[in-house]
Parts: structure tokens; sequence; C-alpha cells
């Protein structure tokens, strides 16, 4: 007679002929990878069956052949060029003024009293939401992106 630990025992061994090879690398990058795959694939059939206007919403291959055209041609360094200098200059601007400023907070109780309200009322606010008040001030131009960095960084 089996005892209940040796029937259970023999229940949870596995037969020796059925052998399985597993790839636990791949199985895991499947899955994580899975819901992004079917993104793409929907990216690309919606547009070409008329899902989605082509004008506001162009198919995958399509993007992806525009930002070769980009790569090759030089135009999409020119554009990171751009981009980086503005995004350094805002986060080096706000290192310049910040980082004093906190200083002086931080020494000086008076100025923290005084200057307090003002930080905290830009601190709470979100930085895209000055960005109708950056662009009447300021402009579309260089200054205002940089201001946006700028406000977005302190």
């Amino acid at each position: 007679m089996e005892t209940i630990g040796e029937s259970i025992a023999s229940k949870r061994e596995k037969p020796k002929s059925s052998v399985r090879l597993s790839f636990p690398i791949v199985q895991k990058l499947f899955k994580q990878s899975i819901v992004i795959i079917l993104l793409l694939a929907l990216w690309e059939v919606a547009p070409r069956l008329g899902i989605v206007d082509q004008t506001f919403f162009p198919p995958f291959s399509v993007v992806v052949q525009a930002w070769w055209r980009l790569v090759i041609s030089g135009e999409l360094w020119a554009h990171f060029q751009a981009s980086i200098i503005r995004s350094v200059s805002g986060f080096s601007i706000a290192l310049l003024v910040a980082i004093p400023l906190g200083l002086v907070i931080g020494w000086y109780p008076l100025a923290k009293d005084l200057l307090n309200p003002i930080l905290e009322l830009f601190r709470n606010t979100a930085a895209l939401a000055l960005l109708p008040v950056f662009i009447l001030l300021l402009g579309i131009g260089e200054t205002g992106t940089s201001v946006l960095v700028y406000e977005m960084a302190d």
C-alpha cells in the first residue's frame, strides 16, 4: 500500500520520454516584445485599410523610410544638433539661476519668506501649461524654446 506522500511524489514525476527543449531567454524576449510587435503591425495596417487617415497617421513603413532619408541626407543630424543646443542652453541657464538662488534662500530666511510664494506658484504649474505664455511673450524662435527648457529644468 502506498502512502499519501509516495502517491503525490509519483504523480509529480514526469515521464523521461518527453524531453522538452526550453529556451527561457527567447520565451522571455518574445513575451516582452509581443505587445510592441502587435502595435507596430496595427500601426502599419490601420492606415492602409483606411481605419485612420494616412495624412495624420502614416503607416510605420512610410515613417521608417522618411527617417532613413533624413539620416542619409544629414538633415536629421542638423535638427538633432539644434535640439541638443536648445536643451543644453536651457538647462545651463537653469543651473546658473537655481544654484545661487537656492543658496541665497537657504542662507537668508528673509529671502525664503519673500521668494517662496512665487517659487511655489511656478513649481505647481506645469511647464507645458506656460507654453502659450512663452510663445506670446518670446515668440517661436530659439529664445522661447530655451526658456521653456529652462522652466522645465528648474
